[in-house]
């Protein structure tokens, strides 16, 4: 039975979590990468404000759904709490830099979780 459960459910969960987590690291990078400093408000930053950190989160998240152990558990939330420490951090260097462009921009984009909009009632 537990085989059943990995094999059609966790793995296939696991895989997709993993898979979502390369591509924001990478489409993150790229984007920042091609900016050469500028503020990047668009692509994956128009939904997310750290979507590398998101990326990193997911990688390990998924990474712990195929290969649980005690130890891995009790580290993923340590991760995530050391990531949003990064990205306060950082956001406060951002605002130094750039300022109310980037206020405008953290009060319009969250953080690590996308919201999820209904775009027949924006407008």
């Amino acid at each position: 039975m537990f085989f059943i459960v990995f094999r059609y459910f966790i793995f296939p969960l696991s895989t997709i979590i993993i898979v979502t987590g390369i591509l924001l690291i990478v489409f993150g990078w790229k984007r920042i990468h091609e900016a050469k400093g500028q503020l990047v408000t668009t692509g994956i930053y128009g939904h997310v404000r750290h979507p590398q950190y998101l990326g990193f989160l997911l990688l390990t998240l998924g990474m712990n759904l195929e290969w649980t152990t005690f130890f891995t558990i009790l580290l993923w939330p340590v991760i995530a709490v050391l990531y949003y420490r990064l990205a306060k951090k950082e956001e406060k260097e951002s605002e130094e830099v750039f300022g109310e462009e980037y206020r405008k921009y953290k009060r319009s984009v969250p953080m690590l979780i996308p919201r999820i909009r209904n775009k027949t009632s924006s407008g």
